[in-house]
């Protein structure tokens, strides 16, 4: 007598066997992928109304659990184990609390209930093409739910394998198996709405969990496991809008995690407190839960880079609040969409390399940034941020390595905030535009910045730009930027510290005040060939200013409003030779008890509309006003009452509509007025108490 009809005999005793099933018996020694009937894809002619029941091969589920239980039937099962494929499994298999050490094959089969492996042990479990449409069970606790297959507990020597079009109605439960293998359910389909598809927390992998082209309506949980390999859900499509989509909160993940090639999820993807040992990876993903959260990594720890770039889109807030990255963050070309509030949060995080978000990537609702550290650079050139009426950018207190890079097309609508952050390179916004006309464009209050601040090259504010505090380590340049403030400061850079120069020259326009009042400038301060427009109020205010260079008003510069140097100090020349200065109903330039170091140049087309104001000034060379222009009909043109001149006052060929005072002024060598009378209209002396050592 051979086995196969010994199983047969065997199994009679305990079941009435249809044909199919004494087939399946007598072949179970036989290792063959082949149907055992002509129907190929069972499980899905089943789920069609019109095939014929009667055609489709059956299996009675308590058949298999015997089967697999019984000691002398398990006799009988070879090393490949039981192998079942395109047949209908009748019944739900019980195979709680077993220990079955061969293989359980289940291929292109249909299960009419659920499958129940609770605290069960298998060899491998292969449902690859399977269904299970589910039933109503008890579960252990005594709950009633809906399931495809229980398998709490599970222990799996090797790989458990759902994919190749596996269906299941209802959970598929996982709750702290132990898979030695991979858990791989690629091209599977989880069907659970509003509750959990597939739910595998506290699960511990030995390998990869695989849920490429995944479908799955329902949570799909991870939640606590543990996983040796990767995490791959690329291209795979998670749907539950109400709640978690993904949740795999502090999991541990050995390899990378690979959301990416239009993985979809609709809810919230988890991953907060979790432990990445390589990247994550979201290019060309989408995230979608508005106006919640979309994509939250908060505390988690990722060993190398976060990619969510190339067409990356999240709808609702993406959360890295706390977490640490061990290289960089890099967004560029993604979409990131929360117009109601944060789109992206990466609060008090840890990025050892550079954040990046360059190429076109757009953030519609504020990025945050408040407390960040940042060991490269920070680069959103070429990005747009939109947050109007409210912060587009908040780095406030954040501290960043090298260099901030928001330039070369980088757009925002809505407040920049530096306020408090430390930069250790540049602060580069060179061809930026920065859009708040109602409130500050760009805040930089307090910032340490290690390096040059560039506000150059087709730059643009609308709104305020503000340094007030800030220490700058190299120059503060604006040459060719725009400034646009007209009922305020348009640039604002009180108090500030910059280690070397100020330019704001070669075309450099400001409509609003430039305000430098107690700023310390370690070079020069070089306005030539620019514009500052502020009738109605200062158009450059730099009160008790300390220049540790000459000062460049010059060579085209003009002002429309009040230039204010009134108690700065000046290291060089005061160079004014070739500017032009309108301020008809006020002072045009008022340098009350400033101390220049060399020479005052107010010649050579220097051109005033208003009154120029020197009263008590200290100049260590020549005031020089050759062939200058000073128009203040009715009033005093040029006043240097009590003013310290250390070298010679030169009036030659001065062009004057209004009086001259320089009354108990000290000249340390000559003055010197010329003999073109023709040119002084309405030339009104007033020397009182001069003192000139030199005649």
């Amino acid at each position: 007598m051979n086995q196969s009809k010994s199983l047969v005999d065997l199994a009679w005793r305990h079941f009435d066997l249809s044909q199919y099933e004494r087939c399946f018996l007598s072949g179970i020694s036989d290792y063959k992928d082949i149907s055992i009937s002509n129907n190929n894809n069972v499980n899905q002619k089943l789920l069609k109304e019109s095939v014929d029941s009667k055609t489709i091969p059956k299996i009675s589920a308590d058949l298999l659990s015997w089967l697999c239980t019984n000691s002398d039937a398990t006799a009988y099962i070879n090393r490949w184990g039981v192998r079942v494929f395109d047949t209908q499994i009748e019944g739900l298999l019980n195979l709680q609390f077993a220990k079955i050490p061969f293989p359980l094959v289940f291929r292109r089969c249909l299960f009419t209930k659920a499958i129940r492996l609770e605290h069960a042990s298998v060899s491998y479990l292969d449902l690859s093409g399977t269904c299970l449409k589910g039933s109503k069970i008890i579960d252990l606790d005594g709950e009633s739910i809906t399931s495809a297959l229980e398998a709490i507990r599970l222990k799996v020597e090797h790989h458990i394998l759902l994919g190749n079009g596996f269906k299941a109605n209802g959970v598929v439960n996982f709750l702290g198996a132990n898979i030695s293998g991979q858990l791989n359910c690629r091209g599977g389909y989880f069907s659970n709405p509003n509750g959990d598809a597939l739910y595998a927390q506290e699960a511990e992998i030995g390998n990869s969990v695989i849920l490429k082209d995944l479908k799955a309506e329902g949570t799909v949980s991870l939640a606590g496991a543990k996983i040796a390999g990767q995490l791959n859900c690329s291209g795979g499509h998670f749907i539950n809008p109400n709640g978690d989509a993904l949740n795999a909160q502090g999991t541990i993940i050995d390899g990378p995690v690979f959301l990416r090639n239009h993985f979809k999820a609709e809810g919230t993807v988890l991953l907060a407190g979790s432990k990445i040992g390589s990247q994550i990876d979201c290019e060309q993903a989408s995230f979608i839960k508005p106006n919640g959260y979309a994509l939250i990594f908060q505390e988690a720890e990722i060993n190398e880079s976060v990619f969510l770039r190339n067409c990356f889109n999240a709808e609702g807030i993406v959360s890295l609040v706390g977490s640490k990255i061990g290289g960089r963050l890099d967004c560029s070309n993604g979409s990131f969409i929360n117009p109601d509030g944060c789109s992206l949060i990466i609060h008090r995080a840890e990025i050892i390399q550079d954040f990046l978000m360059t190429n076109r990537g757009t953030a519609n609702g504020t990025v945050f940034l408040v407390g960040a550290r940042i060991g490269g650079q920070l680069n959103f050139n070429k990005s747009s941020f939109v947050k109007l009426n409210g912060y587009a950018l908040n780095a406030q207190e954040a501290e960043i390595s090298e260099s901030v890079c928001l330039g070369n097309g980088f757009e925002a609508k809505g407040a920049v905030w530096l306020s408090g952050t430390k930069i250790g390179g540049q602060l580069v916004c060179t061809k930026g535009a920065f859009i708040n006309p109602r409130e500050c464009a760009l805040n930089a209050q307090r910032a340490e910045i290690g390096q040059d601040v560039l506000l150059t090259n087709e730059f643009k504010s609308e709104g305020k730009v503000v340094l007030v505090g800030a220490r700058i380590g190299g120059q503060l340049d604006c040459s060719k930027g725009f400034f646009a403030k007209p009922d305020g400061h348009a640039l604002n850079a009180q108090e500030a510290e910059i280690g070397e120069s100020v330019f704001l020259k070669d075309g450099c326009k400001a409509e609003g005040t430039i305000s430098l009042v107690g700023a310390k400038v370690g070079g020069q301060l070089v306005c030539s060939q620019s514009s500052f427009i502020k009738p109605d109020g200062n158009s450059l205010n730099a009160q008790g200013a300390e220049i540790g260079d000459a000062v460049f008003l010059c060579n085209g510069f003009k002002s429309e409003g009040r230039v204010l140097l009134v108690g700065a100090k000046i290291g060089g020349q005061l160079d004014c030779s070739q500017g032009s200065f309108i301020k008809p109903n006020g002072y045009a330039l008022n340098a009350q008890g400033i101390e220049i170091d060399h020479d005052a140049l107010l010649n050579n087309d220097f051109k005033s509309e208003g009154m120029v104001s020197l009263v008590g000034a200290r100049i260590g060379g020549f005031l020089n006003c050759v062939r200058g222009s000073f128009v203040k009909p009715d009033d005093k043109a040029l006043k240097a009452r009590g003013a310290e001149i250390g070298q010679d006052v030169l009036l030659n060929g001065c062009h004057v509509e209004g009086k001259i005072d320089f009354s108990q002024a000290k000249i340390q060598n000559k003055l010197s007025v010329g003999k073109r009378s023709s040119d002084l209209i309405s030339f009104d002396f007033s020397f009182a108490s001069v003192r000139v050592l030199d005649a």
